[in-house]
């Protein structure tokens, strides 16, 4: 089997480029034609990967986080290709629905032993995502811990630094949705629709989420004040959000979200667009490594 393994030195706040040549040596243990390539940028990712593609690699693997992935996605829908990730960034939230090991090691070992999974994708337009979309407070945190992923910490506690920030300024958005045929009008914290389960570097927005089961499920936290959402921090970090009142959980083939103004969209941890935004699930659209 040939494989090529994609790094995004950036990721994980340098983490990434740190252990890549370990990376390569254990691979190289088991994929005996292995090829590493260095990205400089998140277009270049995709670049890499569409050129791994065109040359008949096999196995396609990226070494990084959550939108190192997302940037490879693109290159992999459509073709024979399978993805294997080495979840060495902030976030790992695809990695971490999919019980890949955030060891390095261990993640190599995954991919030596070859168990794949068919993977359902989410569509934005020509853009494809792998774990969670969202907008209002979610969102605006996003564009937050990305502007500060250099000095930060990573995980969920620079998602968590980022949610303090973002109150500061936060308003409660209009939202007019409609959930396949269903049409819903809410004032909302946020709105996530996802594949999986996990965003923001650990917290279980859509605890029902099952990434092939040809479905989109849709979170939306209704108005809450600033200490209501303080003290349902804990709940969503464990998925037990379900039970508070100002939850609601739907699930579609296809979603569409308009807003008063303009909000904007972020998907797999990196920003898409500006609403309105249709979602929509492509069931089975790749094939992932999983433990």
């Amino acid at each position: 089997m040939r494989a090529c393994l994609v790094v995004n030195p950036q990721a994980g706040r340098g983490r990434a480029g740190r252990f890549a040549t370990r990376v390569w040596a254990l691979l190289r243990q088991t994929f005996h034609d292995l090829e590493m390539a260095l990205s400089q940028s998140a277009q270049h990712v995709t670049a890499l990967a569409l050129e791994a593609v065109r040359a008949g690699y096999d196995l396609l693997i990226g070494c990084g986080g959550d939108g190192t992935v997302h940037y490879l996605l693109p290159s992999v829908f459509g073709s024979s290709v399978t993805l294997g990730i080495i979840p060495l960034g902030s976030g790992n939230d695809l990695a971490r629905g999919l019980g890949i090991p955030r060891d390095y090691g261990v993640a190599c070992d995954v991919l030596a032993l070859g168990r794949t999974r068919a993977l359902d994708l989410a569509r934005i337009g020509d853009r494809f995502f792998a774990s969670v979309a969202s907008v209002g407070l979610s969102a605006e945190v996003n564009r937050i811990a990305n502007a500060r992923a250099a000095t930060a910490f990573g995980g969920r506690w620079r998602y968590l630094g980022a949610l303090f920030r973002g109150l500061r300024s936060y308003a409660p958005c209009s939202l007019r949705l409609w959930v396949d045929e269903r049409e819903l009008e809410r004032e909302v914290v946020l709105a996530a629709v996802g594949n999986g389960a996990f965003f923001g570097g650990g917290f279980k927005i859509l605890p029902h989420a099952e990434v092939d089961d040809g479905w989109l499920d849709l979170c939306l936290v209704n108005r809450l004040d600033r200490l209501q959402i303080l003290r349902a921090i804990p709940s969503v970090y464990r998925g037990r959000h379900w039970e508070h009142p100002a939850v609601e959980f739907y699930r579609a083939r296809r979603i569409r979200i308009l807003s008063t103004e303009p909000l904007s969209v972020f998907a797999d941890g990196e920003y898409i667009q500006e609403t309105p935004v249709t979602i929509e699930i492509v069931p089975r659209a790749i094939h992932v490594v999983v433990p």
